[in-house]
């Protein structure tokens, strides 16, 4: 009898456990889809919730880029949420869903925990010097349907290669140049492969930098070109931009001009900092506050950037434009898709290049 009732308490423990293994965690707090049971997804409230079918494909695309700006925060440095507020979601988006309205892009919402987990898992390496379009290559959840030579509005429609907007939006799908073959501003080489001396050839991670492309993420050309790994934090001797700033790219140069300079993390926003010292992360810079020095999130249009109050201040979703002869300039808006542009200079803002010249936009309107 004892054994019969033993056996019967066993097997209702067990039955519990097994329960409580399956409880539906709907709701429950999350900031990535790895924190949610196997069927759910982090949604934009950060909450575990059903992945369904019905799934917008606007609100896809924004949880996408969630994800794509946790990855540029890991890489990069400074906070997602200013990683997110600074690209433009929603046209982003906007071009998204109207190529899948008109076909340019098949939408499967149940890929979007795959889309997600591919944007986490690629390599800081392979993401960050992709340009703008590139961006969500992996991703099976948008899908692009236009062949080689068809009508594009960005990348991602192309079933192979790239949207080429040079001549304007809407561009056109090309085939990417493969290595070793000649490359221009209007014929980019496939992603991992850099334009050098006018040939597609992949990015190196040592010898010369004469000999090939030096990986931008990873490498830097040093004085005496040659491709060096970027150096870790705690490394000494680093300057804030140029062939010294070799730290990697997730660190910043912290010290005064006058000081010795070493790779650190970026301090956080709202932390305490001392100014000139380029001590806070990306985004923010070291101000004046109630009680002290913090570091403080970085003006947007109309704000003052560059040297302010000792410590380098940049622009959110702005550019900075220097005064003449000064080291202090102004946040101004991004230049518009088709105006006069300096080449790599990132005034066209993080939705379009500089391409001969004028600003194209990778995600058309």
């Amino acid at each position: 009898m004892n054994r019969v009732l033993l056996a019967g308490v066993v097997g209702l423990v067990a039955g519990a456990a097994i329960s409580a293994c399956t409880v539906d965690r709907e709701g429950a707090p999350c900031d990535r889809d790895g924190n949610c049971p196997r069927s759910q997804y982090c949604d934009l409230t950060n909450k575990c919730v059903e992945l369904k079918p019905s799934l917008q494909a606007d609100v896809a695309c924004q949880l996408i880029l969630v994800s794509l700006t946790q990855r540029l925060s890991e890489c990069l440095g400074g906070r997602a949420d200013h990683w997110y507020q600074g690209i433009d979601v929603p046209s982003v988006c906007r071009t998204l869903t109207s190529s899948v309205t008109a076909g340019r892009l098949t939408y499967a919402p149940m890929e979007l925990k795959n889309c997600r987990a591919a944007i986490l898992g690629n390599a800081c390496s392979d993401q960050v010097p992709r340009n703008p379009g590139q961006m969500l290559d992996k991703c099976p959840a948008f899908a692009g349907t236009v062949a080689t030579s068809g009508a594009c509005t960005t990348t991602r429609d192309c079933a192979d290669g790239w949207c080429d907007t040079t001549g304007g939006c809407s561009g056109v799908c090309r085939s990417y140049v493969a290595q070793g073959g000649p490359c221009t501003a209007t014929q980019l080489c496939q992603p991992g492969f850099g334009c050098h001396k006018g040939a597609c050839q992949p990015y190196a991670t040592s010898g010369s930098c004469d000999a090939g492309p030096c990986q931008p993420y990873s490498n830097i050309c040093d004085g005496a070109e040659l491709c060096q790994p970027r150096r870790p934090e705690g490394s000494p001797d680093c300057f804030y931009f140029g062939a010294g700033y070799f730290c990697q790219l997730n660190t910043k140069c912290v010290g005064g001009l006058a000081a010795t300079k070493v790779c650190q993390q970026g301090l956080p926003l709202g932390a305490a900092c001392a100014q000139g010292s380029n001590a806070c992360a990306y985004f923010t810079s070291c101000q004046p506050g109630d009680g002290g020095t913090f570091c403080q999130r970085d003006p947007g249009p109309g704000g003052t950037c560059g040297v302010v109050n000792n410590d380098i201040v940049g622009c959110t979703s702005s550019r900075c434009q220097l005064r003449f002869l000064s080291f202090t300039g102004d946040c101004l808006q991004y230049i518009p898709v088709g105006g006069a542009c300096t080449n790599g200079s990132g005034d066209c803002g993080p939705l379009a290049r500089c391409v001969n010249g004028f600003c194209r936009s990778e995600f058309c309107q």
